[in-house]
């Protein structure tokens, strides 16, 4: 310290590994969970008679519209899941979905077999409810409709300030800006640390604040 005063200087590392690993596991989870859909969905429609009969056998009405609704859900529902785009939308869907046809065509109790479908398909509405709850992260196309920003693209250097009292000052107006553009992207950013350094260092450098 010097006359009461201290210099703190903040660098961020946008790659940590301790800021990118929640977003890297939940694309690994999207792709787990995109991965079964899209596999069925493909598969439907490469041999669409067995799966009309089997929705047959199962007393549904109109099983050339329920085949065409399934392959459609699991095909673009996979896709949207796996880019993460309007992910909560796709993964809401996609539960319903998956709940429907556990009720639908595996609520055979007595048999065990089918009642281990049963669970996978009540394991796969929690997962899917966990995207829809916390979204797609980082690694997603909603990621990018939502963020404009580009910390990369900052010309940071050092950002200093005067006294911890001025930092804390900072820091309580990024919080407020950040719980702002939650609200506008209707989900937590898991990558806060990020936000709330381009917010510090755009501010300091008189550049356009992140939104």
């Amino acid at each position: 310290m010097t006359n009461g005063r201290a210099a703190a200087q903040l660098s961020f590392n946008r790659q940590t590994a301790a800021g990118d690993w929640p977003a890297a596991a939940a694309l690994a989870g999207r792709i787990c969970l995109s991965a079964i859909f899209l596999i069925s969905g493909v598969g439907k429609l490469a041999a669409p008679g067995p799966t009309i009969a089997y929705i047959e056998s199962a007393g549904l009405y109109l099983p050339r519209v329920g085949y065409a609704i399934a392959v459609c859900i699991e095909i673009l529902g996979g896709l949207a899941l796996l880019t993460g785009y309007r992910v909560r939308w796709a993964a809401s869907v996609l539960a319903v979905f998956s709940l429907a046809a556990a009720i639908a065509f595996h609520a055979h109790f007595a048999d065990p077999n089918q009642f281990t479908h049963f669970l996978k398909n009540v394991a796969i509405v929690g997962g899917l409810l966990s995207v829809l709850v916390l979204g797609g992260g980082r690694y997603s196309l909603d990621a990018r409709r939502a963020s404009p920003r580009l910390p990369e693209r900052l010309d940071i250097g050092d950002t200093t300030f005067a006294s911890s009292r001025a930092l804390a000052t900072a820091l309580r107006r990024a919080e407020a800006a950040h719980g702002e553009h939650e609200k506008r992207t209707g989900e937590r950013d898991a990558n806060w640390s990020d936000w709330y350094a381009e917010y510090l260092v755009a501010e300091q450098a008189g550049k356009p604040l992140p939104t």
